[in-house]
């Protein structure tokens, strides 16, 4: 990536939106051209030039579902939802409005920095904590009715696989549990990553529960 990012800020916390501007011009690309408190205040950056938003569900006047919907809607620009909800509800229904990401107020600056480049890269992301408690929280899975259409590719035994990183277990627990080998739980893991471009867990993670790849 080689151009500046823009990047405008809507959060209703001032001190918190002065921390994420802050993290986020430590990285060089970044680029801060708005910042707004309020679902009114926010339609009026509509008109401004930017690539990312990060967008606070809970404003002062209401909730931002229509806002991430009508900024996604332009391809252009993607969001990148910062939020203190963590319940399933508010999480799928960010994604459905087209969110590209969501993460807690809670997680350290340092790592909204990182999601917001890896929204940037294309990636989808969910902090780990959101992944297990999606993974446990949705209603049973029937056919005609996923939450997300499925796409994978992936095997039964990837499956498996994935299914217990979500759940937290180590690569030797997996090999334990599975009744298979730590090469071969790494084999398997290399091989989800090359199918869902991702570099890590928690993005692999973050993918399955987007295209309903792991049952809870």
């Amino acid at each position: 990536m080689n151009h500046r990012v823009r990047v405008v800020i809507i959060e209703d916390e001032t001190d918190l939106r002065a921390l994420i501007e802050r993290e986020l011009l430590t990285v060089e690309i970044f680029q801060v051209v708005g910042a707004a408190g309020t679902l009114s205040d926010a339609s009026s950056l509509l008109e401004t030039e930017f690539d990312l938003a990060l967008v606070d569900l809970a404003l002062a006047d209401g909730e931002s579902f229509d806002l991430i919907r009508t900024i996604s809607s332009n391809a252009g620009r993607k969001v990148l939802v910062l939020s203190a909800m963590d319940d399933a509800r508010s999480v799928l229904d960010a994604f459905r409005y087209g969110a590209s990401g969501y993460v807690l107020k809670s997680a350290p600056g340092f790592e909204i920095a990182e999601a917001a480049l890896t929204t940037l890269d294309g990636g989808v992301v969910i902090s780990p904590a959101i992944a297990r408690f999606l993974l446990h929280s949705l209603p049973a899975r029937r056919p005609g009715r996923l939450p997300f259409p499925r796409r994978s590719g992936l095997s039964d035994r990837e499956q498996q696989v994935l299914t217990a990183v979500a759940n937290g277990l180590t690569r030797k627990e997996i090999a334990r549990e599975l009744n298979l080998s730590p090469y071969t739980v790494a084999e398997y893991l290399s091989n989800i990553y090359k199918k869902y471009m991702v570099s890590n867990k928690s993005a692999a993670v973050a993918k399955a529960i987007w295209h309903n790849d792991i049952a809870g």
